[in-house]
């Protein structure tokens, strides 16, 4: 039942690679390119050299990411090769291919050996897990002590006028513009996943609860976005 939820959801994102980014940047009106540089820049301030980007899609995370830190290799992966497909074409537009690599694989059981990166980030991906605490273990296991986890993900505001608006906006906006791209399903799963996904304070205590040492939890654009840095102890080998 878990392997044909984790399809599906790959199957959906398959459906609509080729709108991604559109869809991105109508969505966010622009403010995704904001909050991946935000991103991009704390983890610079560490220099990672070996660096996980988790559910990488089409890549503008990666991307962004190496602007800032041009000396790092990584390591993206993903369920939905479609998604890969368009961002080894930007790898290949960009001459990027030697110090990027794309794979597919899934976030809860990772090809990957412990303590193999100095770095993981994600951009709203960890709503997506099927079962989140394995997936955040998985993630606290490939990173090396003292090795930082970066995670940007959407949150409800909970009150005042924004908050209200920003509910209709999920409500009314976005099941709009979803069906205007093309991918109404694929919006309307969006809109449900952030409605769903745990308030900020309970998110930092299952990050604590895996065993990370919660560095900073910032809102951004009216904390409709929340940006997390957490890390492996430097004691935890």
């Amino acid at each position: 039942m878990v392997e044909q939820r984790k399809n599906q959801v790959a199957d959906m994102f398959n459906r609509i690679a080729g709108i991604y980014d559109l869809g991105n940047h109508l969505l966010s009106l622009g403010l995704d390119f904001g909050w991946r540089k935000r991103l991009a820049r704390e983890l610079a301030k560490g220099g990672p050299a070996a660096l996980l980007d988790l559910a990488c899609g089409t890549g503008d995370l990666a991307l962004a990411i190496k602007k800032q830190i041009p000396g790092a290799v990584i390591t993206g992966i993903d369920l939905a090769p479609a998604m890969l497909e368009i961002f080894k074409s930007k790898l290949k537009r960009l001459r990027l291919g030697d110090s990027i690599s794309v794979l597919p694989a899934d976030i809860e059981l990772m090809p990957f050996a412990d303590q193999s990166f100095d770095a993981a980030s994600v951009a709203f991906g960890v709503r997506n897990l099927e079962h989140r605490a394995k997936g955040l273990t998985e993630i606290f296991r490939v990173l090396k002590p003292g090795g930082v986890f970066a995670a940007l993900e959407f949150s409800m505001p909970e009150q005042g006028f924004f908050a209200a608006l920003y509910r209709f906006y999920l409500g009314s906006i976005l099941p709009l513009i979803g069906r205007a791209l093309g991918g109404k399903n694929a919006y309307f799963y969006l809109r449900d996943t952030i409605r769903e996904f745990p308030a900020p304070a309970e998110f930092c205590k299952e990050l604590e609860t895996t065993g990370f040492a919660l560095k900073t939890a910032n809102p951004l654009s009216g904390g409709t976005v929340w940006l997390y840095l957490a890390e492996r102890p430097k004691n935890s080998g």
